[in-house]
């Protein structure tokens, strides 16, 4: 199985959280055998906002050896939110909640929405087990120079002010287009933007002879700050578009204006 780049980095961030719930288990007792009698979990998936039930959302249980998969089970849920998963061997898993635009909403202390870890032991039947997920906040902008041109391949971050528990690969970071925008999908939350141009080149500093000198270019938080304590945090809400307009990655930044639509 592939496993990309974004999904690779959320389950390295949540393997603590499985050995956790593995070593739960097994302080409780329980053993987590190779073979014995297979576990069921039944649930229902939600719009957090709406109350309703959404379909095509993408439920799967992977379970991890030294932050690889060995072992998933998946299923998708039907036009009433249902899901259900049989025939699981008993284990600790990681659940992985997924559906275009939307974010699984994090749950009560210890629940399974989070932080994503399930021991399921021989025999149990996990019914009823509700997950909520919120439509994803985008924040979107662009980045110019000192001069108002703007900057291509600048790397712009959403820091966020509260690191919550990660429940579903998401991006955090892009680059600019020729166009100097960006688009960045985040979980609900305040964050601070951050752009970032690195040297053109990773060799020695240009020798210029014609009086001019290669631009610099500043770790810039918005509105137009070089650390995130002076910047000026955004609030993504859920299935709303932020734009943030920022126009000073140089060490000469000029001032910014945000909006929200």
């Amino acid at each position: 199985m592939k496993i990309s780049r974004a999904v690779g980095t959320f389950l390295l961030c949540l393997v603590d959280a499985m050995a956790a719930a593995s070593a739960a288990a097994t302080q409780s007792g329980q053993s987590l055998p190779e073979s014995g009698t297979k576990a069921n979990i039944v649930g229902t998936v939600v719009n957090a906002l709406t109350g309703k039930p959404l379909d095509q959302v993408h439920i799967s249980l992977m379970n991890l050896s030294e932050g690889f998969p060995t072992v998933v089970y998946g299923a998708m849920s039907d036009s009433a939110g249902r899901f259900s998963i049989a025939g699981v061997q008993p284990a600790s898993y990681l659940m992985m909640v997924t559906r275009p635009g939307f974010i699984l909403v994090p749950g009560p202390k210890n629940s399974v929405a989070a932080n994503g870890a399930v021991a399921l032991k021989p025999g149990e039947q996990m019914r009823d087990l509700l997950l909520r997920m919120t439509p994803r906040p985008v924040i979107s902008g662009h980045v110019l120079d000192e001069y108002g041109d703007p900057v291509m391949d600048a790397a712009v971050s959403a820091v966020p002010l509260k690191r919550e528990t990660i429940t579903a690969p998401f991006s955090e970071q892009t680059t600019t287009d020729d166009r100097g925008e960006y688009r960045i999908v985040v979980p609900p939350g305040r964050y601070y933007i951050k752009a970032r141009l690195s040297a053109s080149s990773s060799g020695p500093p240009e020798i210029r002879t014609d009086g001019t000198a290669e631009s610099n270019y500043l770790e810039t938080y918005y509105p137009a700050a070089t650390s995130s304590s002076e910047g000026t945090s955004v609030e993504a809400k859920p299935g709303r578009e932020l734009q943030v307009h920022g126009s000073g990655t140089l060490t000469r930044c000029s001032r910014t204006t945000s909006s929200t639509r």
